[in-house]
């Protein structure tokens, strides 16, 4: 899939559903998500989050973060609350369009990414790169490519966080392996996803 096709089909579900789209609870389908409740979430999922970051004995520097994948800002919005500055990128216009509209607080900025790399951002430009729920979307090698950008954005001496399914081709997890810090989050249905999606 060319990165227009995935935009264009991210822009699809954006204006369709695009809070569902973001986190797909059978209940909440057809516009069902209340967006207290759907933010709500989002608060609660960072702070677990950096909880078990800071556990691993990882110090987090709260200068300046990267939501990669924001969608409509759920988890965007949440590190906010953490951090001096947040940054959020997605390939769909749609939702940075509604991303913008919640952010009430101004704390956020909002940006399209439609390009397979970072390049609207400067080396070392974050202190923490984050991307959760979003690489098993992508095939490669832009997956890949992006794992190296996350690198390439983050200061030295900050933490990258990022999830990527168990199966993951070699190319992804070489990546990881070489010197990322990681955290790895899987179910089986992202596993089943993933295949899918990465090897039709």
């Amino acid at each position: 899939m060319k990165l227009t096709d995935s935009q264009r089909f991210w822009d699809q579900l954006g204006e369709a559903d695009p809070m569902w789209t973001v986190l797909s609870v059978d209940e909440k389908f057809g516009g069902k998500w209340n967006a207290d409740e759907f933010f709500a979430t989002g608060v609660a999922a960072t702070d677990e989050l950096l909880r078990e970051v800071e556990a691993t004995g990882v110090a987090i520097n709260t200068a300046r973060a990267l939501d990669f994948g924001c969608g409509v800002g759920r988890l965007t919005q949440a590190l906010a609350r953490h951090f001096e500055a947040v940054v959020g990128v997605d390939i769909s216009r749609a939702m940075i369009e509604l991303a913008q509209r919640y952010n009430p607080a101004g704390r956020c900025t909002y940006l399209v990414n439609d390009t397979n790399d970072l390049s609207q951002f400067a080396d070392g430009s974050f202190t923490f790169v984050h991307s959760i729920i979003v690489l098993q979307h992508i095939r490669q090698p832009h997956s890949v490519n992006y794992i190296r950008e996350f690198a390439r954005v983050t200061a030295p001496g900050g933490a990258i966080v990022f999830q990527v399914p168990e199966k993951a081709s070699g190319d992804a997890l070489g990546a990881v392996k070489r010197g990322l810090r990681r955290f790895i989050n899987t179910s089986p249905l992202l596993v089943r996803a993933y295949r899918r999606l990465m090897f039709p």
